[in-house]
């Protein structure tokens, strides 16, 4: 909640400044008046897709969670392509008359002109390469970076363009300083994110059953300071760039354990990788195991891989509290995934270990879980699997009255 006060606050302000330009300096007309406000909250929006995009710890804890982050800063890149586009528009709509389209959509008229023009062809470019082209993960990343162009050439057009931000300096400095915020953000994220803060380690053991990979790592040095239920990225020193988001099964000292589930071209790159090759691990991340802390009860539903961080939060239960899990999968992974869970619910009957194939027994409903473990409505229930398992379940719990405060998952989906 506090991340979207942040934001709005900053919107607002700049609402409030531009306000006072226009007090001074009256528009000429409502077109013009659109134009200068969709321009600014355009560009502030943008702004914020860059601050987001660092994966800061402290933006994080704003949000509550990575993954919340990565939701608003989609929510947020799409308001910033609405805004400019419409900015755009209505300066071709007040040009019309005058007949100087070509003015607002060819570079060259003026510098700062030009400088927005060449933002706005940047941002579109990239944007229908995002959005339309179905482009390998890494390629789909690595354009995504380069909008840092759009807010750089943005950030000029805003501070040479003749308007309110040229002649009232409060506007003037507030965009100025922003945009230097989002810029420098954009050349950590791109040149120096991936060397700073990283955590070598050596490949112990690895074993593939199917296509659930479990890697057994060492620290080089330091290892990363983990709690339960949290996740780090992880890439090969030749490909630090092409970083990939995996659930941490636990820790032993400088002994690191990950199990991953092959899907992809970076997930069977891993499965090549033999004892003593290296990895470089980013974090951690991630704030599904805080829900625990103050929770007396929990009910647990995971789908395949995601059962993964259910693994370390599960040796972290305390004698307090009370855990129902219900695991579903097609077929059940191999034991080392499983077997844990099994020894806990037999050595603590305060732990009750649920699993089901779903080719033998059908999927997990809401209606199910409250059947074998009743209706706690003062419950804490914590989803981790498949997207559309995650948003299906949770469905089903609210319309059994729990309340969306008590359902909590992560949504893995970065891209």
């Amino acid at each position: 909640m506090i991340g979207w006060i942040v934001i709005v606050s900053t919107q607002l302000i700049t609402f409030l400044l531009w306000s006072i330009a226009k007090s001074q300096n009256p528009a000429f007309g409502l077109a013009q008046a659109g134009t200068q406000i969709m321009a600014l909250l355009g560009i502030m929006s943008l702004i914020w897709t860059f601050v987001l995009a660092v994966r800061a710890k402290v933006i994080e804890k704003m949000f509550g969670g990575l993954d919340i982050v990565y939701k608003v800063h989609h929510i947020l890149g799409g308001l910033a392509l609405v805004f400019l586009i419409n900015h755009a528009l209505l300066l071709i709509v007040g040009a019309m008359p005058e007949n100087m389209i070509a003015y607002y959509l060819l570079p060259g008229t003026s510098l700062a002109y030009t400088m927005g023009i060449i933002s706005l062809y940047i941002m579109l470019f990239l944007i229908i390469l995002t959005i339309y082209v179905k482009l390998p993960y890494r390629f789909w990343k690595w354009s995504h970076e380069w909008m840092g162009l759009v807010i750089i050439f943005g950030g000029l057009h805003a501070v040479l363009i003749s308007s309110d931000t040229s002649r009232y300096m409060p506007l003037r400095y507030w965009i100025l300083g922003w945009s230097a915020i989002a810029t420098i953000s954009f050349l950590y994220k791109r040149f120096a994110y991936y060397f700073v803060g990283i955590k070598k380690y050596k490949i112990v053991r690895s074993g593939r059953d199917r296509e659930l990979l479990v890697i057994s790592m060492e620290a080089e040095g330091a290892p990363i300071d983990f709690s339960p239920g949290q996740f780090g990225f992880f890439s090969i020193p030749s490909k630090k760039r092409d970083d990939h988001a995996f659930s941490i099964l636990g820790i032993d000292g400088k002994k690191l354990i990950v199990g991953i589930k092959v899907i992809g071209n970076f997930t069977e790159k891993l499965t090549e990788l033999k004892a003593g090759s290296e990895l470089i691990v980013k974090g951690p991340y991630g704030t599904f195991g805080e829900k625990m802390k103050d929770a007396k009860h929990a009910v647990w539903i995971a789908g395949g891989i995601g059962i993964t961080p259910f693994l370390s939060m599960a040796k972290a239960v305390r004698d307090d509290q009370r855990v129902e899990m219900y695991f579903c999968a097609r077929v059940l992974p191999p034991k080392v995934i499983t077997e844990p869970f099994a020894n806990l619910a037999m050595r603590n009957p305060r732990f009750v270990w649920l699993p089901c194939e779903t080719t033998k027994s059908g999927r997990v409903t809401g209606k199910m879980i409250f059947e074998k473990t009743g209706l706690d409505k003062n419950a804490t229930y914590m989803l981790c699997g498949p997207k559309e398992m995650m948003e299906s379940m949770a469905e089903q719990l609210a319309e059994l009255g729990i309340k969306r405060s008590h359902i909590i998952y992560e949504d893995f989906a970065f891209k």
